[in-house]
């Protein structure tokens, strides 16, 4: 399939002989900077029958370090977080088949 966005927008580009590439280009930029600008702000973004994205928060917690036993406190922290949709999950156990 594609390793990287310039994999991905030749890609589409391909299958789309209508649009430039720069055309195909800038959709794909638009799509990947509105999608981490709303994870930055904690927001849930869902793309039907695709997936949503939400952000995981991690309270501060105590540790240990493995090497000297010391305990060491850890930050809270945010985590991206991917959910496939139904549609998506089911292609994927399908082989590619969408269920009718």
């Amino acid at each position: 399939m594609f390793k990287s966005r310039p994999d991905m927008v030749y890609l589409i580009q391909q299958r789309n002989k209508d649009l430039f590439e720069e055309q195909v280009e800038r959709v794909v930029e638009t799509l990947v900077t509105q999608l981490r600008q709303a994870l930055v702000e904690g927001k849930r973004v869902e793309i039907r029958d695709f997936a949503a994205f939400t952000v995981n928060h991690y309270p501060p917690r105590k540790a240990r370090n493995p090497k000297t036993g010391e305990i060491i406190q850890i930050g809270d922290r945010f985590k991206p977080a991917f959910r496939p949709g139904k549609k998506l999950r089911d292609m994927v156990n399908n082989g590619g088949r969408q269920e009718q």
